[in-house]
């Protein structure tokens, strides 16, 4: 007999791919992040669980408002938090025509006799049929109650969410930006407005303050740099990283660009994330210690040279050493060189004074 709670618990990649496949181009609230997807999936499986251990889903007459029901008390929850989030009930319900398939198509890949399958497609339908009316009750009593103070908190809370993390994109020192698959501009920081377009406030390209360019003004302004990032479009890679040198107003810039794919599972918010580590002074240091390492090698050099001269008396043949002394030519060679002499007389000195013997004898 197969046993589909465990195959429940261990089939969040399969249910993920297959909601990813049918949530591709839609335009509704979806989550972006894998994370919360698995969260999704986690929870009702869990609920799943706990009501059919239970078996009050799946009673007909059973109070589909009983705060103790697992699948009513999950529904209220579900309602509270998609709320507080701006998720209309329309949205909600879309999302479940997403999720409801994808568990029964998991029943019908996992479950081959066909009894079993059967139990297990009325259980799930049950399930987010029960599901469905406890979010509803739930989310029809909230707008009864008219708790008007309390969604304009939670929008107020959602408004200071957006400006807090707007707040810290511009606060960047790297320039960030942030393209469309078409690869326009979605949006830029405030480092990397002022470096493609010379000026700006903080948040001017977001909020759209002033005359802004097109948002594809990269393509005729900055060729290269565009190119680039096409050529990542068209790859099949996550990430990239390349060396990019900028030539505006007299002043040459390099930069080490980083692209990343947006991690957008269902594709709604797919796009390219670019940042760019300004390398100037870090190439300039570099070049200037390069030059200075040059001078100082070729200093080096011409010492090595010069140390190899000695000074040497023309007339007796004394060298003068690192203290300006003048010392024999065998007294120096033996101190710094650890040579010892040993003393003859070459032939043309014999005779010279062999000569001067035979010239001074009476």
């Amino acid at each position: 007999m197969t046993d589909f709670f465990s195959i429940l618990q261990n089939s969040e990649k399969r249910l993920l791919a297959s909601i990813r496949k049918r949530a591709k181009g839609q335009d509704r609230y979806l989550a972006a992040v894998e994370e919360v997807w698995n969260r999704s999936f986690q929870g009702l499986t869990r609920t799943f669980l706990k009501a059919a251990e239970a078996g009050s889903f799946l009673e007909p007459e059973g109070d589909r408002c009983d705060p103790g029901d697992p699948v009513v008390a999950f529904g209220r929850e579900e309602a509270r938090r998609h709320r507080e989030r701006g998720v209309s009930l329309e949205m909600f319900l879309g999302l479940l025509e997403l999720y409801r398939p994808s568990y029964l198509e998991l029943v019908h890949e996992a479950i081959q006799d066909g009894a079993e399958r059967d139990e297990a497609v009325r259980k799930i339908t049950k399930f987010f049929d029960r599901l469905e009316t406890a979010f509803c009750l739930a989310w029809v009593h909230e707008a009864e109650a008219g708790n008007v103070q309390d969604l304009h908190d939670r929008n107020l809370e959602l408004v200071t969410e957006r400006d807090r993390y707007l707040a810290i994109f511009e606060s960047i020192p790297t320039p960030v930006l942030l393209f469309n698959p078409d690869l326009s501009v979605r949006n830029l920081n405030h480092a990397a407005h002022r470096l493609f377009l010379g000026w700006g406030a903080p948040g001017a390209w977001y909020f759209g303050a002033g005359p802004e360019p097109e948002a594809s003004f990269l393509t005729a302004v900055f060729p290269d740099f565009f190119k680039e990032l096409q050529s990542f479009q068209e790859s099949q890679v996550e990430h990239a990283a390349l060396d990019w040198v900028a030539d505006g107003d007299g002043m040459v810039r390099h930069f080490r660009v980083v692209l990343s794919r947006m991690l957008d599972q269902p594709g709604p918010f797919a796009g390219i994330l670019v940042t760019l580590d300004d390398q100037t002074e870090r190439i300039h240091a570099t070049r200037e210690r390069e030059r200075m390492l040059g001078e100082l090698q070729a200093v080096l050099a011409e010492v090595r040279k010069l140390s190899n001269l000695l000074p040497i008396c023309a007339w007796c043949k004394k060298i003068r050493n690192d203290q300006g002394y003048w010392d024999q030519l065998e007294g120096y060679l033996a101190t710094n060189a650890g040579i010892v002499f040993s003393h003859g007389v070459c032939p043309e000195c014999a005779a010279k004074v062999r000569a001067e013997g035979e010239n001074q004898a009476p």
